[in-house]
């Protein structure tokens, strides 16, 4: 019985993956997961680590936030359009409404993304980035004199991000 809950819980894993086609960091799938069927967190990420030794799961490293995102392989594509009769339909329906429901939620962080480098006691490199469908919009480095002007900064991208942009090409292009 074990295995058949370890293939079942890789194919969930791949399922989420290939449903969402955005790419997820770890806690964002764990999140999904977590929320969904209660999958323990631990597990997830060792399951993750097998699906992307066995070339089911691509590990891509995101610019230079140490942050790597996860996407399905072609290969894993294969194996989940085979193996999908595997999962419950119960947990399919759960998670298919949950990420129906939740999908913008879950993918903003993918797609915007904000973090600070310290260089020096007052000096911190504020990088702000916007992609749409996986192609950058904007990547702009500032620089803020302290750890929590580079905090607010993040912060406000996050937050207000449509308005910031659509206030910087108004400006910019007039």
């Amino acid at each position: 019985m074990p295995t058949i809950e370890k293939t079942e819980e890789k194919l969930l894993i791949l399922y989420v993956l290939n449903t969402l086609d955005s790419g997820l960091t770890r806690i964002q799938l764990g999140d999904v997961l977590i929320q969904c069927l209660q999958m323990n967190y631990f597990d997830i990420q060792h399951y993750v680590d097998q699906l992307i030794e066995e070339d089911l799961v691509k590990d891509y490293d995101m610019e230079d936030n140490g942050q790597n995102i996860l996407s399905i392989s072609a290969a894993g594509r294969q194996v989940l359009d085979v193996f999908i009769e595997k999962i419950s339909p119960f947990d399919l329906e759960i998670l298919t409404t949950y990420i129906r429901q939740n999908r913008d939620r879950i993918l903003k962080d993918v797609e915007i993304h904000a973090y600070y480098d310290r260089i020096s006691e007052y000096h911190y490199d504020v990088h702000l980035v916007l992609k749409e469908n996986k192609q950058p919009l904007i990547h702009l480095t500032l620089m803020a004199p302290s750890i929590q002007v580079a905090e607010q900064v993040c912060h406000n991208w996050r937050e207000n991000t449509d308005h910031i942009y659509a206030s910087m090409i108004s400006l910019l292009s007039s």
